[in-house]
């Protein structure tokens, strides 16, 4: 008789390793259970956090402006209309724009208190007189400089093209790219509306010298967007200036004074 011992057959083998797994994977409890709760963890995370912005995106000031245009004789709606003439200024950008409208080109302009007038420390005898920001009528300057003073003059001198509108008119913004306008709106982003036409902040029209009809409130509708201009006739002015580096001076100076008070120019050096 053979005492030799057979090899274990398959169902042994497979037998005893799964009863050591098991023995490994007892050992390795508080694991294994971190392990299978952990993705199950970041899946309710992620679900918790997709809802909580679905329901904020979801809020009226997120999405584009809609409103009835149609009703039939019991007052229901039958049809309605999206769209930027229906949006608020935070639901504009939510709104498809097949064909923006576009915006004249904008200079920087100080407010009426803060311009350029004759100071202790800017005692130049061309700069205005500061009385006049009692009356908030200061012209807006521009510095100027060049080799040749006369050529650099008349070169300026067409910087502020004048508005002469016809009675007609009947595309306001594209009248305003062909001259000088400003606005001492603080920049910003909005995508389709330039802060300056949607803000009840004026509008200034620099020339170089102003007659009453030119200041005036004008109701404007630039492609479904209503607007509501503000513009001021503001004079502008030209001053020369011996070199760059004085210009320079004058700017910085402009902006350190005594009691926090300013002195600004047009942000628009010519040189030539």
């Amino acid at each position: 008789m053979d005492s030799r011992r057979r090899p274990a057959g398959f169902l042994t083998q497979a037998n005893a390793l799964l009863r050591k797994n098991l023995c490994l994977q007892k050992r390795n409890l508080k694991t294994n259970i971190g392990i299978t709760i952990f993705p199950i963890l970041i899946c309710v995370l992620l679900l918790v956090l997709q809802n909580i912005i679905n329901n904020e995106l979801d809020k009226p000031k997120y999405n584009c402006g809609c409103a009835c245009v149609d009703t039939d004789m019991y007052g229901t709606c039958r049809k309605r209309e999206c769209g930027v003439q229906y949006s608020t200024l935070e639901q504009v950008w939510s709104c498809a724009i097949p064909s923006p409208p576009r915006w004249p080109a904008l200079i920087q302009v100080p407010q009426p208190q803060f311009r350029a007038v004759r100071t202790v420390s800017q005692p130049f005898d061309d700069l205005p007189d500061p009385s006049c920001r009692d009356s908030l009528s200061c012209p807006a300057s521009v510095l100027i400089t060049g080799k040749d003073r006369g050529f650099a003059e008349s070169v300026a001198g067409g910087l502020f093209p004048v508005f002469a509108p016809t009675l007609n008119v009947t595309d306001y913004l594209d009248a305003l790219s062909r001259i000088v306008v400003g606005s001492d709106t603080i920049p910003g982003y909005t995508q389709l509306v330039e802060p300056a036409f949607s803000s009840s902040d004026t509008l200034y029209l620099l020339q170089p010298q102003c007659v009453p009809f030119l200041s005036q409130t004008i109701s404007y509708n630039a492609r479904g967007i209503p607007l509501q201009l503000n513009i001021q006739c503001v004079e502008g002015v030209l001053l020369w200036r011996e070199s760059t580096s004085v210009i320079n001076d004058e700017l910085l100076k402009g902006y350190i004074q005594r009691g926090g008070k300013t002195n600004e120019f047009i942000a628009e050096v010519m040189t030539s």
